[in-house]
C-alpha cells in the first residue's frame, strides 16, 4: 500500500474499482484501478468544496514525459495543438486523432525546459506511448511513462491559499491559469498546474 492510499484510509476513504483490470507493477495479477468513492458523507464533502477546499484524487490520470531536443516537434506533428509555439511553463489541451479524425486521446501538454509532460487518461497511456514510438524515427527524444504519478485536484475558494501554504518555495503564489511550475511540497517534487 502506498503512502497516499494509507493516508486516505486513515481519513475514512471508501474505495471502488473501475475500468478494465491493469497489470500491477512487479508482474502481479491484473486488478481494477481503485479510486476514492467517498469519505462517508457526500454532504460534508460538498460543503468543504463549496466553502473551503475539496481534494479530488484523480487516480485515472497518468503522465508521460517526452524529453529531448525533438520532443516538442514530434508532439506538434501528432497533436491538435501548436506545441512548438508553447513557452516553457505553458499548459495547453490537445487531442490525438486517428487518420479518420476520431479522438484517440484527450490530453493536456505541459511545456518543460527539456520537452513536455503529457497528462492523460491512465487507460490511454499505453496506446499513446505506442503511437509516439511508431512515429518516432530519428528524433532525439526519450519517452518516460509515469503511471504511478499521483494526480490531485484542489477544488474550492481556499484552494490557492492552501496550495501556497503547502509549497515552501512560493511557486504557487505566482501561477496563473494556463501555466505550470515545479515546486516542493512536503519534501517531494511536484508539478502544479
Amino acid at each position: 500500500m502506498d503512502a497516499l492510499q494509507q493516508h486516505l484510509d486513515e481519513l475514512g476513504a471508501e474505495w471502488m474499482g473501475f475500468g478494465p483490470p491493469i497489470v500491477q507493477a512487479g508482474g502481479g495479477a491484473p486488478a481494477p484501478l481503485m479510486a476514492v468513492e467517498d469519505f462517508g458523507s457526500f454532504e460534508v464533502e460538498y460543503a468543504a468544496a463549496r466553502r473551503f477546499v475539496g481534494v479530488l484524487h484523480r487516480s485515472w490520470r497518468s503522465t508521460l514525459e517526452v524529453t529531448g531536443p525533438d520532443a516538442a516537434d514530434l508532439l506538434h506533428r501528432m497533436l491538435t495543438q501548436d506545441i512548438n509555439g508553447m513557452a516553457t511553463g505553458e499548459v495547453r489541451p490537445a487531442l490525438l486523432l486517428d487518420p479518420k479524425g476520431h479522438i484517440r486521446a484527450d490530453l493536456r501538454v505541459c511545456r518543460t525546459a527539456d520537452g513536455c509532460a503529457v497528462d492523460l487518461d491512465r487507460f490511454d497511456l499505453g496506446s499513446f506511448s505506442e503511437a509516439l514510438a511508431r512515429h518516432h524515427f530519428a528524433e532525439d527524444l526519450t519517452l518516460t511513462p509515469r503511471p504511478a504519478a499521483v494526480h490531485l485536484s484542489l477544488l474550492g475558494p481556499a484552494s490557492t491559499a492552501l496550495l501556497a501554504a503547502a509549497c515552501a518555495d512560493g511557486v504557487a503564489d505566482a501561477l496563473t491559469p494556463g501555466r505550470h511550475a515545479a515546486a516542493t511540497m512536503a519534501g517531494r517534487a511536484v508539478r502544479i498546474v
